[in-house]
Parts: structure tokens; C-alpha cells; sequence
């Protein structure tokens, strides 16, 4: 996947010379279709915000079969969502192709990283802007390799943000030609 996105980013800007931080308009994704499957993948799996959070339902609200009266606060966990064996099929598998392969709106609905509706989070596009630049400008630059000791799963601390405990990786600088 590493080289796959490398050659993805290889073939954007190494023919413009490309050296600095990449551009805004050059991360979009109808030009890095693959680097972006790669971000929505991960933070499908890792979420900064794994729990949901508390809404209070000012109707009665139908769901599943059971009705909800108004009053109720209601939270749906985006990490349980995330790792749906209905909506994802292989959920546990980082797999950055389901977000290419045909008819994505099912996944896309469900990818709640952000929350959604009048509450949802007022930064999401700079953020998702900030992370294609950030992303598209370090791999393109740089090879990462992850130690041994940080091989396998990504141990987190779960609470309201979850935060991984550690992720040891090597860096070095890429030579562009």
C-alpha cells in the first residue's frame, strides 16, 4: 500500500518538480484518489472520536424497531459503526480499495468520523484539508518504516479522544528523480 500511494504521489508532482509542501488544489481527491481511500480507511479504523456523542431527542424518535420518546439522549459510538461487519464486509482489514471499487454512498453514510447534522464538527474541512497536504507532502518526501516493536496492533487509550500509546518508525528522506 506504502508504494502504491508513493507512485500515486510520484505521478503527480515528480514531472512538475514538485520539492516543497504540496499544494491544497494538487490533494483533491479526483487527483489523489488513492491517497484519499488511504486517509478515509484510517480514520475509519482510528478515529480520533470513538464514542458517540449524547444528543437529546426532542420528538419521539423511531429506530430499529423500538421508539425512543422525546427526552432520551441517544449516542451512536462511531468506532462500533466503523467496524460494522454489515456495512464493511472486513472491517479488522485496512483495505483503502473499498473506497474505489463501485458505488461507495453505503460506506461513505457511514464513515461518521465528523458526526453529522447542525452539531457536527465546524472544523471538518480544514481538517480533512490539512491531512491531504500533511499526508501528500510526508510520503512524497519521505519513506516511513514501522520498528518491530510497533509492528501488529496499535495499542490506544480509549476515552472521549482515543490516542495511541506509542508508534515507533524510522524515517529518510527520499531521493526524487
Amino acid at each position: 500500500m506504502h508504494k502504491k500511494l508513493q507512485t500515486e504521489l510520484d505521478e503527480a508532482f515528480l514531472a512538475r518538480g514538485v520539492e516543497g509542501v504540496i499544494e491544497a488544489d494538487d490533494t483533491k481527491p479526483e487527483q489523489l484518489p488513492y491517497m484519499n481511500a488511504c486517509l478515509n480507511e484510517a480514520l475509519r479504523m482510528h478515529s480520533t472520536s470513538g464514542m458517540g456523542l449524547p444528543r437529546i431527542m426532542d420528538s419521539d424518535t423511531e429506530f430499529g424497531g423500538k421508539v425512543f420518546p422525546a427526552g432520551t439522549i441517544l449516542s451512536v459510538p462511531s468506532y462500533t459503526i466503523h467496524h460494522l461487519d454489515s456495512v464493511w464486509g472486513d472491517p479488522w482489514e485496512f483495505r483503502p480499495e473499498r473506497w474505489l471499487e463501485g458505488d461507495t454512498k453505503g460506506i461513505e453514510k457511514a464513515l461518521n468520523i465528523f458526526s453529522f447534522g447542525p452539531r457536527s464538527c465546524v472544523g471538518r474541512n480544514v481538517a480533512l484539508q490539512e491531512l491531504q497536504i500533511f499526508i501528500a507532502t510526508l510520503l512524497y518526501r519521505y519513506d516511513f518504516q514501522l520498528t518491530e516493536s510497533s509492528k501488529g496492533e496499535l495499542p490506544v487509550d480509549e476515552g472521549f479522544l482515543r490516542k495511541p500509546r506509542r508508534c515507533q518508525i524510522g524515517i529518510k528522506r527520499r531521493k526524487l528523480e
